[in-house]
């Protein structure tokens, strides 16, 4: 997520380079879809970024970097030592505060704690879909 200055909201207070603290008045745009890794989603969303600011919306999740699942990605400790690596890298060299775990059923809630401790985001928040279906370990496609 980033701050994005807008007509809406003239009440935020920037902590920092890009702080998105609005005393609950934020919007948040979820930026993205099943679809978004099959396309350049980056490029097209970075032409729109006027638009949703002047629609009043925040902040905006941005899209994962790839369409990929594995349920061993997480229990390995060379891999989380790599994902918190990368989550504070994108917290102090790029500019995120604020992490999306998507599909967070998947993989135990330690894991979330652990990145989260190590990357010391401001905000985040956990993809949770526990009515949909699924086949084995995916998620069917559609619902």
């Amino acid at each position: 997520m980033g701050y994005v200055k807008n007509n809406f909201h003239d009440d935020s207070q920037e902590t920092g380079q890009g702080a998105v603290l609005r005393n609950g008045k934020e919007i948040l745009l979820q930026a993205f879809n099943w679809e978004s890794h099959k396309h350049e989603w980056w490029r097209n969303l970075e032409g729109k970024v006027p638009d949703i600011a002047e629609s009043g919306f925040t902040s905006a999740w941005l899209p994962p970097a790839t369409d990929s699942f594995a349920p061993e990605d997480h229990t390995q400790s060379f891999v989380r030592k790599d994902i918190i690596q990368w989550l504070f890298w994108l917290c102090n060299n790029v500019g995120f505060q604020d992490f999306r775990f998507d599909f967070a059923r998947g993989y135990a809630p330690k894991y979330v704690k652990e990145y989260i401790e190590g990357s010391k985001p401001i905000f985040s928040v956990g993809e949770y879909w526990d009515s949909c279906n699924y086949s084995g370990t995916k998620l069917e496609y559609n619902q």
